[in-house]
């Protein structure tokens, strides 16, 4: 599955001298879901794009959406384990797009594993 996200990212991360976008992850679910995105999160290509902050809540993730401390607050839905959510800050821009490139990266690597 990596190596598929590899490709995938290789276009996403190619552009130069643009300041890493950030965002907060709840990483609390126990989900096989949630122990994936938190391993992709952590490659060196998404780190070259995003720097991570782990919270423990949704609130805490929504602080620093509103102080603009992070760009985006992800987390895994409680109800559907199976999908990523995101919440953006205020200031929607290129940084967003990023982000939710990244989640469909993922998301759809996991379904061409799933596939194979």
């Amino acid at each position: 599955m990596f190596i598929i996200i590899g490709s995938v990212m290789k276009n996403i991360t190619d552009v130069k001298n643009i300041d890493k976008v950030k965002v907060a992850f709840v990483s609390g679910n126990s989900s096989i879901i949630s122990s994936q995105f938190s391993s992709f999160l952590n490659t060196e290509e998404v780190k070259n794009s995003l720097d991570e902050r782990k919270v423990n809540s949704i609130d805490e993730g929504k602080k620093l959406l509103q102080k603009n401390d992070v760009t985006a607050l992800l987390y895994i839905n409680k109800d559907n384990a199976s999908k990523i959510e995101m919440m953006e800050n205020s200031h929607t821009d290129y940084r967003n797009t990023v982000v939710e490139n990244l989640i469909s990266a993922f998301t759809n690597a996991g379904n061409t594993s799933e596939a194979v």
